[in-house]
């Protein structure tokens, strides 16, 4: 048995479902909505994107305003351009843009470069487990690199995504398209909260083992071409299969009544006349071995049982302490106020300013240097031509008899040669091939491009080759001929027998076929001479395979190279340039405005009693001003002595200090605060000169404040 086979993909772009919002780059096409239907019909395609028929069931389906929801796919109609969704649209709409997101876990890689390091298989190996022509061959899948939700790289973490559907492939370029699917056992995509990284365009393809669905580990080191696999990828296999395999092997031991004995068992053979086999639960069986039962012991005498002794009581627990209460918080002192600032002197008006002059004409410009004359264009490249599905001359198998078999498979035999007498001066056919049913319903149009190695008995003769193509019904019946290529001239290489590469092509419009139909080739030989020639038609083998490539699940035409440009012209010398006008003359300078009277001299002032840090106050004069010694500002305390008398609201931050009045006067509180609202005592909070708080009696109850406390008729009232 072959080893599991590992190898790259590259150059690919890939897409699947948003991780925060829908993914608007992979699938868009047009189409109809109505409100009482759930089939979206007249689809087609929008240039730039993938379109109908890499549409698959459960893909998401989003279109602005018709049907603003996600809602799931559950079928598509290629011939009958129709997609089936779950939910009705919102309303009626014509010719509108869908987009489509592929399901959760499944992921779409487009146009990847493959490659085996061994050389062992090519493109048309690798199948879909889901394609309608995969049978026992191997699966295959990608070991994507992980992100999170916003898209950036897990270092050093893979998933294992089977490749379902192979919707493109090229065995000539080694270009492959196909969608994948998350398949871990232990985890869905989701639990896992990975993504699929679709910005890392090179990752390791692998075949899985056939019972378990293994990947297999390997190392990238020192393998020419797959060294620049991402770090890690190479022992990803092991780090994914070890959770959902490994880990849920179980051994198989033997156990006799519940003891064990034996473990780690391999195969365990009964036999015997009375030995029945049966199953146990999930995993185990039961093995019942038929004898003749031994006669029953007499039971001994039981014993008496001893009493029980008594269980000492338990001692009570011990009673917890009073807290002790908190004590009340004192009341903050109110600030005091801010002085006003002093009047800004009036400024004088400014004088206006004088007229420009104005600018002189510029000259006239030179008149412009005629331009050279333009190169001639370089030839055109050739034109590319469409790409799809590769079919192969299959010379040694018999399709439909007596019709040989023209395949997308490739057989492993000898060359084979086919060798017919062309009649002179006319069309001779040297074969004719037919393919498979078709499988699928449309056709789309361009190139079909033959690629049929031959050879002519002399290099002199006169030999062309052409081929007829052909629609057949599924039992090889011909049902309509698309048309004839051009006859090409048969090459020469050396001697007449080796085979020459000879292209020939037809160009189909495209369109929709029944997917029971045949294509059918018939090879013709034109021999332009006077007399019959044999000619030689080879394929198969590893050296001469003659084949098709068709449009048949196209991805993109490729454009021939351009051609190169023709040399510029010489540019024209340049005018001479005009001169240059002289410049006007400066008008005169405006006259200055008239300067402002000047503000009248403040008048003179006298302080009394000069005091450095000393407020200034007015003594009631015009001039007069007093340095007050008992009222000092030194830029961060402000000391008053004496009394203070506060009326309206104040606001004081920081610190306030009172010092203790004079002793025995009759007002000495060393904080007031009074109230013009006649109810009791008029002092409603002081402080004397002890420190002692002393409230004002209320005469009746005061306005209820939440929080509030007063005092009225020798005791304290507090609102709640």
């Amino acid at each position: 048995m072959r080893q599991l086979f590992y190898g790259k993909i590259s150059e690919f772009s890939a897409f699947g479902s948003g991780s925060t919002s829908f993914n608007n780059s992979f699938i868009r096409v047009r189409g109809d909505f109505n409100t009482t239907s759930k089939i979206i019909t007249n689809v087609i395609n929008q240039t730039g994107f993938e379109g109908l028929e890499e549409i698959r069931v459960g893909q998401q389906l989003i279109s602005s305003t018709y049907m603003p929801i996600a809602t799931i796919i559950t079928a598509v109609d290629v011939l009958a351009q129709t997609i089936t969704v779950n939910d009705f649209p919102s309303v009626n709409g014509t010719n509108q843009t869908i987009r489509i997101q592929p399901s959760e876990g499944q992921y779409y890689i487009r146009s990847a470069s493959f490659f085996d390091p061994q050389g062992l298989i090519d493109t048309n190996d690798v199948t879909g487990s889901e394609n309608i022509y995969y049978t026992n061959s191997p699966k295959y899948a990608v070991l994507g690199a992980a992100s999170n939700s916003s898209g950036i790289t897990i270092p050093g973490r893979f998933h294992k995504y089977t490749i379902t559907d192979v919707t493109y492939r090229d065995n000539i370029t080694s270009d492959i398209s196909f969608y994948v699917t998350w398949s871990e056992d232990n985890q869905s995509q989701a639990e896992s909260g990975d993504f699929f990284q679709t910005s890392i365009p090179t990752l390791p393809i692998v075949s899985l083992s056939t019972t378990e669905s293994l990947a297999p580990a390997f190392s990238k080191t020192g393998i020419t071409g797959i060294t620049d696999l991402p770090a890690g990828s190479d022992a990803a296999a092991f780090q994914i299969e070890v959770q959902s395999f490994f880990d849920e092997l179980t051994p198989s031991n033997i156990y006799y009544t519940g003891s064990l004995v034996s473990k780690n068992n391999g195969d365990i053979n009964f036999t015997g006349s009375g030995v029945v086999v049966t199953t146990s639960g999930s995993n185990g069986v039961t093995v019942e071995i038929a004898g003749t039962p031994g006669s029953s012991g007499t039971s001994g005498i039981d014993g008496t049982s001893g009493s029980s002794g008594i269980d000492g009581t338990s001692g009570s627990s011990g009673i917890d302490g009073t807290s002790g209460s908190s004590g009340a918080n004192g009341i903050d002192g109110t600030s005091g106020s801010s002085g006003s600032s002093g009047i800004d002197g009036i400024d004088g008006t400014s004088g206006s300013s004088g007229s420009s002059g104005s600018s002189g004409t510029s000259g006239a410009d030179g008149s412009s240097g005629l331009s050279g004359t333009n190169g001639t264009s370089g030839s055109s490249g050739r034109d590319g031509f469409t790409t799809g599905v590769i079919y192969y001359f299959n010379e040694s198998v018999v399709e439909v008899s007596p019709y040989k078999q023209l395949s997308k498979d490739v057989i492993v035999s000898a060359e084979q040669s086919v060798t017919v007498s062309a009649i002179k001066n006319t069309d001779t056919k040297l074969q004719t091939y037919i393919s498979s049913p078709f499988g699928f319903n449309i056709i789309p149009g361009g190139v079909q491009r033959f690629k049929l190695w031959t050879t002519k008995p002399s290099v002199n003769d006169d030999v062309e080759l052409f081929v007829t193509l052909k629609v057949t019904d599924g039992s090889g019946n011909v049902l309509q001929t698309l048309g004839n290529s051009q006859p090409i001239q048969i090459g020469w290489n050396n001697n007449n027998t080796t085979p020459v590469l000879l292209e020939t092509d037809i160009t189909l419009l495209g369109g929709i076929i029944d997917p029971s139909y045949r294509m059918m080739v018939d090879i013709w030989a034109r021999n332009n001479e006077n007399q019959d020639l044999d000619t030689t038609f080879y394929t198969e083998g590893v050296s001469h395979y003659s084949y098709v490539i068709t449009t048949t699940g196209q991805i993109a035409s490729t454009s021939g190279t351009s051609g190169t440009s023709g040399i510029d012209g010489t540019s024209g010398s340049s005018g001479i340039d005009g001169t240059s006008g002289s410049s006007g003359i400066d008008g005169t300078s405006g006259s200055s405005g008239i300067d402002g009277t000047s503000g009248s001299s403040g008048a003179s002032i006298s302080i009394l009693n000069p005091l450095n840090n000393a407020i200034l106050t007015s003594d009631g004069t015009s001039d007069g001003i007093v340095a007050e010694s008992n009222f000092t500002f030194d830029g961060s305390a402000l000391v008053i002595t004496g009394s203070f008398n506060l009326s309206g609201s104040s606001i004081f931050s920081g610190s306030i200090f009172i010092d203790n009045p004079v002793t025995g006067a009759s007002d000495n509180n060393i904080f007031l605060v009074t109230t013009n609202i006649s109810n009791g005592d008029p002092n409603k909070f002081r402080i004397n000169e002890e420190g002692v708080v002393v409230f004002g009696s209320f005469a009746s109850p005061p306005t209820v404040v939440t929080g509030g406390m007063y005092y009225s008729s020798g005791s304290f009232f507090i609102s709640e």
